[in-house]
């Protein structure tokens, strides 16, 4: 069903003069030219990742690069002007899945992802071995089908009682009062994801309520299969959806029946290492 994961990590960054550059500026510099400084292999399972280093003059900062494409992954480290001290905290500025991120053999979804992001870790502790922190954005998402996103964080809050990035890597919310509000969120949720007749009740208006794009028969289909698993996160991870609509619509039942704080997601993550 999944036609195409990205899984944005949303940073803006500027040169000193406070002209902005976008993820493509850095590709088509070092990367589409062929003139990035360094290049090493990393190995995950059955794949290989080429990992390249350089240094732009423009804003000074160190960018790596993984992958054919700016999405595989993307991050920078700030190198002071004057003093040339490097920064202790790396930032992703884009990370996502395409097929052809690792070389030769095709990416598998997934493990493909997973790989290109613990070859970049090992490739950090083993080379800037100053670095503490990486840093990014949760903007994670993927292309359900041509017209419907799904929001990565979302719907492992409701699947894992968990964000994305925390679930898949480690990462922590950086900032603590929406670490503070995550967990009450959480609580509110968790406590309370199993399936009981007023939820049942709730989903009937949901189920009958006037819409022209969801199939019927499917939200039915979820319907008898919410009282198989008992609760919605047992759901999530055993359903398979058929309709990327669909999908999104249960997803969005989902946070208005909570009432879930959507303020708690799209935020800065750090992964110390």
């Amino acid at each position: 069903m999944i036609k195409h994961l990205y899984l944005d990590v949303g940073v803006n960054y500027f040169t000193k003069n406070q002209t902005r550059i976008f993820p493509h500026y850095y590709y088509n510099k070092f990367i589409k030219k062929g003139s990035a400084k360094s290049s090493q292999i990393y190995k995950y399972k059955n794949y290989d990742f080429d990992i390249k280093m350089d240094f732009n003059d423009d804003d000074n900062k160190i960018v790596i690069f993984i992958g054919k494409k700016t999405r595989c992954l993307q991050a920078t480290i700030d190198v002071d002007k004057d003093t040339k001290i490097m920064s202790k905290t790396i930032i992703i500025q884009s990370f996502g899945y395409y097929n052809n991120c690792s070389i030769g053999k095709k990416m598998e979804r997934g493990i493909g992802t997973n790989g290109i992001m613990f070859s970049f870790i090992e490739y950090i502790k083993e080379n800037f071995t100053n670095i503490k922190k990486v840093i990014l954005t949760d903007n994670a998402q993927f292309q359900c089908d041509r017209f419907v996103k799904i929001n990565m964080s979302l719907l492992y809050f409701f699947k894992y009682g968990s964000m994305y990035y925390s679930k898949k890597y480690g990462f922590k919310l950086y900032d603590k009062n929406i670490r503070k509000l995550f967990i009450k969120e959480r609580n509110k949720y968790w406590n309370n994801r199993f399936i009981n007749n007023h939820f049942l009740e709730k989903f009937n208006i949901f189920l009958f309520s006037e819409n022209d794009k969801k199939s019927f028969d499917e939200i039915l289909f979820i319907k008898k299969n919410l009282i198989k698993y008992k609760s919605i996160s047992n759901f999530l991870r055993k359903y398979k959806f058929k309709s990327c609509v669909n999908f999104n619509e249960f997803i969005n039942f989902l946070v208005s029946y909570f009432k879930i704080k959507q303020q708690i997601f799209y935020h800065e993550f750090i992964l110390r290492i």
